[in-house]
């Protein structure tokens, strides 16, 4: 299988950095497949956000790179570049990896003022408080039932 570019530059980088696979994936947080597939050329684009968690394990500055430094694949430069720009729901780029409906609601919440959105934050806290509540308490259910068994 012919190896795609980001293949390449990070071949290149695990070994300036004496990494293997496994190390890379310890160090960045990616899982060891990933960053394999990425190797063998499966991945052709990997999402922008393993790219950062790579860059950054490699000792090397993402946002520099990604914006087009001199690691960056010459042939997807201009893909990448967009990517780094706004969407067309005028959401910023770190946004790629959230699913439809959460991208929906980032959407509403930028065009809510000012006092709805820290009215909408208030509720949110509430709603995670009673939700952290529920689950200590079904938490501690177990833990008694366990005791009693």
């Amino acid at each position: 299988m012919k190896q795609t570019d980001y293949s390449k530059w990070l071949s290149q980088l695990m070994a300036e950095t004496d990494n293997t696979q496994y190390s890379l994936a310890v160090k960045s947080g990616v899982p060891q497949p990933t960053i394999q597939r990425i190797l063998s050329g499966e991945t052709k684009n990997p999402k922008a956000d393993t790219v950062r968690k790579l860059l950054r394990a490699l000792g090397r500055n993402p946002d520099a790179l990604l914006a087009g430094g001199s690691l960056m694949p010459t042939s997807d430069k201009t893909a990448w570049m967009a990517t780094l720009e706004r969407g067309s729901d005028g959401l910023p780029f770190e946004g790629a990896g959230l699913t439809p409906q959460q991208r929906a609601m980032l959407g509403i919440f930028e065009r809510l003022t000012s006092s709805q959105k820290e009215e909408l934050m208030r509720e949110l806290e509430t709603v995670k408080r009673k939700n952290e509540e529920i689950i200590e308490e079904l938490t501690q259910r177990d833990a008694d039932k366990g005791k009693r068994s």
